[in-house]
């Protein structure tokens, strides 16, 4: 659920996602977008944008991604009602050590990060809680990834959402109704008349695999 509030970027509530066990992630407790600074230093938001993230989205806390003395336009506090931390995190492309990526990016205290991060989302005095990097993207997203995963929101969701590329089926998969309902794949087999009795061997002793 997108919300609009000027002056910032791609700022939304991640409730709403339906989990595994039948339930659905609370709204009004989890925000994620970007920035609140900007680069001369200042904050970006005025009188408008503070009232809707102060009372009616009730922010208590704010969690800010960016790198002190690197990406953060030195903020150092929050023009919010709210509780400040500052963790730095890295991009999503440079959490796992990855020879693609230069020394410089690969941020070694990633888990030391994440642990800060999640005894933070642990305690519920600090709800709701406003998460951001830069533009709201890659580290906010990756965070958002992860606590949704941890909250049940099944993993094939998650990974449609970020736009993250599977392999479409093949072989068996390939025309089974059940894959295209767990959507696992794209297609569905009964429209394009893919059925799946043909892809079963009648001298294989072990049922079709997914591959």
């Amino acid at each position: 659920r997108f919300i609009n509030v000027k002056h910032l970027d791609n700022v939304r509530d991640i409730g709403g996602w339906k989990t595994i066990d039948g339930n659905q992630v609370k709204y009004g407790l989890f925000y994620r977008g970007s920035k609140l600074s900007d680069i001369k230093g200042g904050f970006r938001v005025d009188k408008e944008s503070l009232r809707v993230l102060n009372e009616y989205l009730g922010i208590k806390t704010e969690i800010d991604l960016r790198w002190p003395s690197g990406d953060d336009d030195n903020q150092k506090t929050t023009p919010l009602n709210a509780n400040y931390f500052k963790i730095k995190f890295c991009a999503y492309n440079s959490i796992l050590p990855n020879s693609k990526v230069p020394d410089a990016l690969y941020f070694k205290d990633t888990a030391k990060s994440l642990r800060k991060i999640f005894r933070i989302l642990a305690d519920k005095t600090n709800y709701p809680i406003y998460l951001h990097c830069i533009g709201g993207a890659d580290r906010t997203g990756t965070v958002s990834f992860l606590l949704l995963g941890l909250l049940g929101v099944p993993l094939n969701d998650l990974i449609k959402e970020n736009n993250i590329y599977i392999g479409p089926g093949r072989g068996s998969a390939a025309g089974s109704l059940v894959s295209y309902l767990l959507n696992i794949t794209t297609v569905d087999p009964i429209k394009y008349n893919l059925i799946f009795e043909r892809f079963l061997n009648p001298e294989r002793k072990g049922m079709p695999d997914i591959d």
